[in-house]
């Protein structure tokens, strides 16, 4: 069950998240902005810790999510998000929707599944935990570059930084929208961990996204050729 606010932000607030989202509208990637006074008194009712705080996360979300519960850097209680455009479609908390409107706030549980339905791009604050670090899942599986590179066509995800076998694929590559220490470029196996989990100085803990889509395996196993010598047969007494 989600807890919802309203018209949560003031329309100044709103005038400047969204002055400042339009230089990453064509990502999917994560973003942080600065944190100003007004924006923390507001969201801090929602059960968030804010006192030490510089910058929060944001992103552009542009297609349909997948059911999924949310995974972070660090242990976590709460999912927080605030939508900051209308959107067509649904938020699905549970097994209850709800319309995408402006300016709403959904709290919920660590663990409720959610998702996204017939929806258009939409801008959110987070999805965060309580102490503003980002959550969501950590792995995205494509089939092909062009889909991981555009967010599109998911066809698995992950909140371990495990390597899985998705969609009868085995063998992965990271998409340069990645973010991590994990080389790029390169084959992954399943089983593979395919991020290294780094802390940017102050103020926060990175938190790791991989866009993972399939490659054939580099090398193809073979039988190993052997040759049957006969050497002579030599009397030893």
């Amino acid at each position: 069950m989600a807890y919802i606010v309203d018209n949560i932000l003031s329309a100044d607030d709103m005038l400047y998240l969204n002055s400042l989202s339009h230089r990453h509208h064509g990502t999917s990637s994560t973003f942080f902005i600065e944190l100003t006074d007004s924006i923390r008194s507001a969201l801090s009712p929602l059960g968030m810790d804010l006192s030490n705080i510089a910058k929060i996360p944001m992103r552009w979300i542009h297609r349909d999510t997948a059911p999924h519960t949310d995974s972070g850097a660090t242990p976590f209680t709460k999912t927080i998000l605030v939508y900051l455009n209308d959107s067509t479609g649904e938020f699905i908390v549970g097994d209850t929707a709800h319309p995408i409107k402006a300016n709403t706030a959904f709290v919920f549980d660590e663990g409720i599944p959610h998702r996204a339905v017939g929806t258009e791009p939409r801008l959110v604050i987070g999805p965060m935990s309580e102490r503003a670090e980002p959550v969501g899942y950590r792995i995205r599986y494509y089939a092909n570059e062009a889909d991981a590179l555009s967010d599109t066509n998911l066809i698995g995800y992950s909140n371990t930084y495990t390597l899985e076998t998705v969609g009868g694929f085995s063998n992965w590559t990271l998409a340069s929208n990645s973010n991590g220490s994990s080389p790029q470029n390169i084959p992954y196996a399943a089983g593979s961990v395919a991020a290294i989990l780094f802390i940017r100085p102050r103020y926060l803990v990175q938190y790791l996204v991989q866009y993972l889509y399939s490659v054939p395996p580099r090398f193809k196993e073979r039988p190993i050729p052997f040759t049957i010598i006969r050497l002579p047969m030599i009397r030893l007494f």
